[in-house]
């Protein structure tokens, strides 16, 4: 029994060296007000935004008046260009996966922390034919990875604006 107990320990250690964490938990720290966050057309990625803020202990709300920081996050877009070709068959088979949203950061003062900045993401995806249908499906669960990467940036910039305002205070 004790043999037991002592391999689930060591398993445990060994996961918890290794950078392991469950997806969808964010190891961001931050200590900032009452965030609303603003959608222009990239519902989806506030949604994701909100649930990680959730995550790292943020509370947020859907009344602008109520928030100590606005994030405001718009034009979305994603894109897919080709990076290769069969020579064979002349049938595509690597695509790139592009991802990218207008980021504004603000205090309900008017005072701007981030003004209009481009955040974006690009990954690669093989194509086959033979599986075309699982491969449709691949690309969309990479958007919401690429989706869920950018919400995490986004985080990361809260942070470094957060740890900017703490020297500012010292």
């Amino acid at each position: 029994m004790k043999k037991k107990v002592a391999i689930f320990l060591g398993l445990s250690l060994l996961l918890t060296a290794c950078g392991f964490h469950l997806r969808g938990y964010s190891n961001v720290a931050l200590d900032l007000p009452r965030v609303y966050v603003q959608s222009q057309g990239a519902d989806e990625l506030a949604a994701e935004i909100v649930q990680q803020l959730h995550y790292a202990g943020v509370s947020t709300t859907e009344n602008a008046d109520e928030a100590g920081l606005w994030v405001k996050v718009r034009q979305e877009s994603f894109d897919q260009r080709v990076l290769a070709v069969s020579a064979q068959t002349g049938k595509v088979e690597e695509y790139q996966l592009g991802y990218k949203v207008n980021l504004l950061v603000a205090k309900p003062d008017g005072n701007v922390l981030i003004n209009d900045q481009q955040i974006g993401v690009v990954k690669e995806l093989t194509f086959s034919g033979f599986d075309a249908l699982g491969k449709y499906n691949e690309a969309a669960v990479i958007r919401d990875d690429m989706r869920r990467e950018v919400a995490t940036t986004i985080l990361r910039r809260l942070q470094a604006i957060q740890q900017l305002a703490a020297v500012d205070a010292k």
